[in-house]
């Protein structure tokens, strides 16, 4: 499983293939808020995520905030080999400085 929250409009892509999409804008979020069961594959899995705002142009409209883990059905946090952020720092050391970015 996926499990994310975020209160902006997200898609999630796994290999390529879109998984789920919601459009809604200015919700709050909470951990696990969505759960979303994908298939992946052995090796070597890509999760492409995207978030966004609508047209809206207040200051509070233009957060942007996510969180976003894989897990096993019960909710245990799957990552059997390293796993790299965006930024290229993996994801070991994203977590001992607090989070990735």
């Amino acid at each position: 499983q996926i499990r994310l929250g975020t209160p902006n409009a997200w898609k999630l892509w796994v290999n390529g293939a879109l998984a789920f999409e919601r459009e809604e804008y200015h919700r709050s979020t909470q951990l696990d808020q969505y759960s979303v069961t994908v298939q992946l594959k052995p090796g070597v899995n890509v999760l492409a995520f995207k978030i966004c705002q609508n047209e809206q142009t207040q200051d509070w409209a233009q957060k942007y905030q996510f969180q976003l883990r894989v897990c096993d059905a019960t909710g245990v946090g799957v990552l059997p080999g390293p796993v790299v952020v965006r930024n290229g720092v993996s994801q070991k050391t994203a977590l001992n400085k607090g989070g990735a970015e």
